[in-house]
């Protein structure tokens, strides 16, 4: 990320997942749908066998809404790809640390986050979208033995 004396910033790709994933941010979530392109986001869930799941539009996005065109979000996919997160098998075990060590940073944590101890270390992705909201979460017990922890949906 870097600005300028006029107060413009310019942010780079890392930043703008992060601030998707640690405060929900659907301004970057939008800033990298239109980056990278519905094809190519629409290819990257298939890639990760994604069927349900599918991300048609950037949000808020009114012009295609009027037409129909929506987003969709299993449950289901989305915890399996936070197991394979957690199991270290989703993209590559370095790929997998590091989106756990982001999600482990996540900001908004009244959900999920709000029914547990303070400090119990949680890695989870919120969001909302008009009426909806969920919270998706590993959340990782280190009384557990190493690798296992608790999915959730809320």
């Amino acid at each position: 990320m870097t600005g300028d004396q006029n107060g413009d910033v310019t942010l780079d790709i890392n930043s703008l997942y992060k601030f998707m994933s640690v405060i929900s941010d659907t301004t970057a979530t939008n800033a990298l749908y239109r980056h990278y392109g519905n094809d190519r986001v629409i290819a990257a869930f298939q890639e990760l066998g994604l069927v349900g799941t599918q991300f048609n539009r950037a949000y808020y996005d009114e012009e295609r809404e009027s037409r129909g065109i929506q987003n969709y979000f299993v449950p289901k996919e989305i915890g399996d790809l936070f197991e394979k997160m957690y199991r270290r098998t989703l993209v590559s075990p370095a790929v997998s640390e590091e989106l756990e060590r982001i999600l482990l940073q996540q900001q908004v944590n009244h959900k999920m986050g709000g029914k547990l101890p303070l400090g119990f270390p949680i890695a989870h992705k919120t969001g909302e979208e008009e009426d909806k909201t969920h919270d998706l979460a590993v959340e990782i017990d280190p009384t557990l033995t190493p690798r296992e922890g608790v999915y959730g949906y809320y």
